[in-house]
Order: structure tokens, then C-alpha cells, then sequence
């Protein structure tokens, strides 16, 4: 009777330990998922932007805390983008990771990160350009210009007001022309945007 009280103690003792190390133990189940398709790009001088997909399945999260070192900024969010401005040229690190519904009691998920360059920016400017004769041809490539950058080529999004034939520009009605100014940053270097410059010109037509 004594080794079959025994044996059964010794049952009830092993279940209550057993109970409390899967207490003790963290479950990956009580975790929210791991975010994925991150990606960090450079979008604009000294700017970041970071995109990513919730993870499927785990428990469910309060946000998704984006930070990036080594400024060691960053924030909580309900859904991708973030966007750091202000960031030094050179190298960073961005980190992603769902944060626990009630912190610091629910774990946060793995964290994700993704390595990001931020390159000192290339330039493309577009000056003011004059009224000028219908059918008369001007130089657009003397009213841009560039810095770390190729040379710019030149479209017409107002074909039937104004026509571009390489850098020459010949309106051909009166109404608003808009040329789009383009050109590849150099090697290194991240193009700031692309410029565009409205030409308004009214009259008669020669």
C-alpha cells in the first residue's frame, strides 16, 4: 500500500512540475508574429522609408515598433510605412519587430533588420523659363541644372500645347505647358526628384 502511495505522490509531484515548467516556459504561441517582407529604402535626401507585411498567426500585438540605429529613433505604429527624416548620410540599421498587446507583460516578436545606405543627394533644378513666340524653338538645357548628376533629358506631358524634340522646346498653342526634367544620379549619389515647370502662354498665334 505504502509503494502504491508512493508511486502515486510521486505521479502528482512529476504532473505539477510538469504544469510548472510550461508555466515558466515561454510559448512562442503567446508571441505575435514575426513581421515580413521588410524593406528600408532611401526616398528623398536624408529621408528612410520603411515597409513591411504582419506576420501570420501568433497572439495578437499592439503595433510594430520601427526604430533605426544608430540615432536610435524611432516608434510604434498600427501598419506600415514609417518614415525617418533627418537621418546622416552614410551607413544605418532599421529594426522591426510586433510589440506585445500588453508590454512589458506579452513578449514582442523576433526582431527584422534590414540594412540601409542613406546617400548624400544629387540635384536637379529647373529655372524659370521666358514666354516665348509660338512655333519659335528654345534650349531647355540652358534653363536646368545639375549637380552629381548625368544631364537631363526632357519631355512634354502637354504634347498638343507644346512639343520637346531633345533639349529643343516649341510651344505650339497658347495654354499651359509642362515639361518633365529628368536625369540618373551619379554613382553613389541619390537624385533628389524630378522638376517640373509650368510655362503659361496666352496671345495670338503668329
Amino acid at each position: 500500500m505504502w509503494a502504491t502511495g508512493a508511486r502515486s505522490v510521486a505521479r502528482v509531484l512529476l504532473a505539477f512540475v510538469a504544469v510548472w515548467l510550461l508555466a515558466a516556459t515561454p510559448s512562442m504561441a503567446q508571441r505575435p508574429a514575426t513581421p515580413v517582407n521588410v524593406e528600408a529604402l532611401q526616398t528623398a535626401p536624408n529621408e528612410v522609408t520603411v515597409t513591411f507585411e504582419p506576420g501570420e498567426g501568433g497572439a495578437p500585438s499592439s503595433g510594430f515598433f520601427v526604430y533605426v540605429d544608430p540615432e536610435a529613433i524611432g516608434g510604434l505604429v498600427a501598419a506600415s510605412p514609417y518614415v525617418f527624416s533627418g537621418l546622416g548620410e552614410g551607413d544605418h540599421t532599421v529594426g522591426v519587430y510586433a510589440q506585445g498587446l500588453n508590454p512589458p507583460d506579452d513578449e514582442d516578436s523576433d526582431i527584422v533588420f534590414m540594412p540601409v545606405t542613406v546617400l548624400p543627394a544629387a540635384t536637379l533644378t529647373f529655372g524659370v523659363i521666358p514666354t516665348q513666340a509660338f512655333r519659335a524653338s528654345l534650349d531647355l538645357g540652358a534653363y536646368a541644372s545639375v549637380t552629381n548628376a548625368s544631364s537631363p533629358s526632357f519631355t512634354s506631358d502637354t504634347p498638343s500645347v507644346c512639343s520637346v524634340s531633345g533639349p529643343s522646346l516649341v510651344q505650339i498653342t497658347a495654354g499651359e505647358c509642362r515639361i518633365t526634367a529628368s536625369a540618373t544620379a551619379d554613382a553613389g549619389y541619390f537624385l533628389e526628384e524630378v522638376r517640373r515647370q509650368l510655362i503659361d502662354q496666352y496671345g495670338e498665334k503668329a
